[in-house]
């Protein structure tokens, strides 16, 4: 069964042009962040899923979606790859600069594990881009009305580099919807949302227990600052269980050998 759905994705790619995101009705879109089939395709690859999928039309489909604009739509592909390609980073001249940025890193990591087997000259090339998520943080950012004050976030930035950072607040991000600086969830959130590099978000977040005592704080109740609507489903924590950008976050607490933390964090968020 999971060799047929891999198979199904690339056909997709062979017989519409890309690969599928956020498909319904059988056809593709709406693309919300990133070219997020690449990571299933990776996850297959590195698990070491092979029978008869064809990994070679798979990284090309994959390569496709880093290399091939889709000039600003949200069907399929990068909408705002022309931004990734030139700066490192999605300007504030894109929707969604922070979370695509994020997702577009996450992708290009996709890239760069694929490649090991199937094309090793691109390896290089994907983990360099994978790491454009760092060109946003702002480490001299603070957090806005948090008890402690927390220092280093994702940041818009323009196209000329500096960043846009007057009178910004983290913990919200207007209707956090299509022409917002990220997708339904605050850039205090994605600044968590990094998982192929988990080792550099801890430093750049001030090390091992400056990032646990960030992380401890946003479980904590009454602590957001935005209202997500119905994707907020009643939850008043930062960190937002309902919904997918935080869905990783609990187990976060393993990266920095507290997996206790984890253990009861994902234990209670499953009994709410």
């Amino acid at each position: 069964m999971y060799e047929s759905q891999i198979r199904g994705l690339i056909d997709i790619w062979r017989h519409q042009g890309y690969l599928p995101d956020g498909r319904s009705g059988n056809d593709n879109g709406l693309t919300q962040g990133g070219s997020n089939a690449d990571n299933v395709l990776a996850d297959a690859y590195v698990k070491g899923l092979r029978g008869a999928i064809n990994w070679k039309d798979g990284y090309e489909a994959m390569v496709k979606d880093a290399e091939v604009s889709t000039k600003g739509s949200n069907k399929e592909g990068r909408g705002a790859l022309d931004d990734w390609l030139t700066y490192g980073y999605l300007t504030t001249n894109s929707e969604r600069s922070i979370s695509r940025t994020v997702e577009y890193s996450a992708n290009d990591f996709a890239l760069s594990q694929v490649a090991r087997g199937e094309k090793p000259e691109d390896v290089n090339k994907y983990l360099i881009r994978s790491s454009g998520w760092q060109n946003l943080w702002d480490p001299d950012v603070i957090s806005v009305n948090t008890t402690p004050v927390f220092t280093g976030f994702l940041t818009p930035r323009f196209p000329n580099g500096t960043f846009n950072s007057e009178n910004y607040n983290p913990a919200t991000c207007d209707s956090c919807s299509w022409p917002s600086i990220t997708y339904e969830g605050t850039p205090f959130e994605y600044s968590f949302v990094i998982p192929h590099d988990v080792e550099t978000m801890v430093d750049l977040m001030g090390g091992k227990d400056l990032f646990e005592s960030r992380l401890d704080y946003i479980f904590l109740p009454n602590t957001s600052q935005t209202n997500l609507g119905a994707n907020n489903v009643g939850i008043t924590s930062i960190m937002n269980i309902g919904n997918e950008p935080d869905f990783a976050t609990p187990y976060l607490y393993n990266y920095i050998n507290k997996q206790w933390k984890s253990v009861n964090q994902s234990r209670s968020l499953g009994r709410q």
